[in-house]
């Protein structure tokens, strides 16, 4: 038996709706689909200033 899948709509996009502990969640590559972005612009970026983060 198969299980539709959730998705979230984010401006014309949709991803499949992903949970970590209880808490929806967006990956990188969410993020480079939906801004669509070469693959791992995101992660680059985050990683570039994770420094300045709290």
């Amino acid at each position: 038996m198969k299980m539709k899948q959730e998705l979230a709509a984010i401006g014309k996009r949709k991803i499949a709706v992903k949970e970590f502990k209880g808490q929806r969640v967006v990956t990188f590559k969410d993020i480079d689909f939906v801004h669509e972005r070469p693959a791992g612009t995101a992660k680059r970026n985050f990683n570039d200033n994770k420094g300045r983060l709290i």
